[in-house]
């Protein structure tokens, strides 16, 4: 089995169980949509038993479930958040720039304008639709991080939408398991 991790950080962001196509240097993989049960906040907060000497009776329990794409939820991705497209811009130069440099270290001949030229085409289809994107990162919660743009697209044919989750692919570093 192969493991995919943020090149950076070396977080881990999906594995070759996931159906997945390379496009554009872009790596797009197909996820699931699965539910994920939350105690409600007052439960959780104290464990979920609101009173201590009392045994909690399960009909008091106030489940939410709440959709999630399996790839963010099987590697823990977290939330990154962007107050717009130019915010996002800002911070994926910088990610293309900590690239470069680490890059550097293994291909000293790197051609880095080309190579920027390369990383801001593949994200042009995620900046002409920023809005239908949503963004995570690793767990260990680096902003270094690659930025995983996720997106729920309905198919043709289905009547519920299917998550794909985008990763740059020259931000990847591959790992047998």
């Amino acid at each position: 089995m192969k493991l995919f991790k943020c090149l950076l950080t070396e977080d881990e962001l999906f594995s070759d169980g996931f159906s997945f196509e390379e496009k554009d240097g872009l790596i797009i993989v197909k996820g699931k949509a699965t539910t994920k049960s939350q105690l409600s906040p007052e439960e959780s907060f104290i464990g979920g038993n609101t009173n201590a000497e009392e045994p909690q009776n399960s009909a008091n329990v106030e489940e939410s479930t709440e959709v999630v794409c399996n790839i963010i939820a099987a590697f823990r991705l977290e939330p990154k958040h962007f107050y717009d497209k130019r915010d996002y811009m800002i911070h994926f130069k910088q990610y293309i720039s900590r690239l470069v440099e680490t890059k550097r270290e293994t291909q000293p001949d790197l051609d880095s304008t080309k190579f920027r030229e390369e990383m801001i085409s593949a994200c042009s289809p995620i900046l002409e639709n920023y809005e239908d994107y949503e963004f995570f990162g690793g767990e260990s919660l680096n902003p270094s991080c690659m930025s995983v743009a996720l997106k729920w697209e309905k198919l043709e044919g289905q009547s519920e939408k299917v998550p794909y989750c985008y990763f740059f692919k020259e931000g990847l570093v591959e790992e047998i398991v």
